[in-house]
């Protein structure tokens, strides 16, 4: 997509910054109304380029920079040595520029950034059951797939899939590959065979808000999946093989009786994150909570041992 954002910069003296200001405004109002804010910008660069060329004044002057994602000049660093016939790089030879987005150096993210999703905007985004799923099956895929594999894998129309899709790439969760023939594919930003983790603290936070509803989302989905496998006659209730299962229990435990139960819980996790293989060819989705309750005094106001 085009980008309206082009930079330069050169001397200006105040005054004749705010008539460019002026000038540039005006410009901008016809050219959007005429041609759309997209369409408009590699014009307008030229234009707002000839009036630094014609109004520099290094008498008295000041470093300006031109930003014109709002097409507005704006006072740059002091002290900065700046080679306008450098860089301003408007005209027919660099009209590109104003069609690239700028982009800026940002360090490598480790593996566990990748894996982690932290930001209450990236929680956010998996609150909705259609999202989550989304993740979960790409992941069950193991990260990458094409749109039409993942419709399949859902039982839904491919339209159907793009509104989320484009939601889970803008907020960073999901990147776009290039089209290999298939179609178009998505992978996870976590690196291969790894998952998306959320991570979050407890209190009254934007965290601990976003994760509560995408804890209430996992467990509608949770129960959509539980209805539609019991109405399945070829599943097992019982048994080694049992693949359908609801329970809820309460009861007191101590540290050691915590530590086991969150090895087992990360144990079950791992097994059904193993990649798929000939032989492990059954899909089963996994859901659990694990609360820690308040503990109110006994009404008969007996001491528990």
């Amino acid at each position: 997509m085009p980008c309206d954002r082009t930079a330069g910069c050169g001397s200006l003296h105040p005054a004749v910054a705010r008539e460019c200001n002026q000038r540039i405004r005006t410009l901008a109002a016809g050219d959007r109304a005429r041609l759309g804010k997209q369409r408009c910008a590699s014009g307008l660069a030229a234009t707002a380029a000839r009036l630094l060329d014609k109004n520099t004044d290094n008498s008295d002057s000041t470093c300006t920079n031109l930003i014109f994602s709002r097409f507005l000049l704006r006072p740059a660093l002091q002290h900065a040595t700046v080679d306008k016939a450098a860089s301003i790089e408007y005209g027919s030879q660099n009209s590109t520029m104003a069609n690239q987005p700028m982009t800026q150096s940002r360090k490598p993210r480790t593996a566990a950034a990748n894996r982690a999703v932290e930001k209450p905007r990236e929680i956010a985004l998996l609150a909705a059951p259609a999202r989550r799923e989304l993740v979960d099956i790409l992941e069950a895929l193991g990260g990458e797939a094409s749109v039409a594999t993942l419709a399949a894998q859902l039982g839904r129309p491919a339209d159907g899939l793009y509104y989320h899709l484009r939601l889970l790439v803008r907020g960073g969760l999901l990147e776009e590959l290039p089209d290999r023939g298939e179609g178009r594919r998505y992978r996870t930003r976590a690196d291969k065979g790894e998952r998306l983790q959320l991570r979050y603290r407890g209190g009254r936070n934007a965290g601990a808000a976003a994760v509560e509803k995408v804890g209430t989302a996992m467990m509608r989905v949770a129960v959509r999946d539980f209805a539609a496998a019991l109405k399945r006659n070829d599943v097992a209730t019982e048994g080694p093989q049992r693949d359908v299962w609801a329970s809820r229990s309460k009861g007191w435990v101590d540290r050691r009786d915590l530590a086991e139960i969150n090895r087992l819980l990360a144990r079950a996790l791992e097994l059904v994150q193993k990649p798929r293989s000939k032989s492990r060819d059954k899909l089963v989705a996994l859901a659990w909570v694990l609360a820690p309750l308040p503990v109110r005094p006994s009404r008969r106001g007996q001491d528990e041992d």
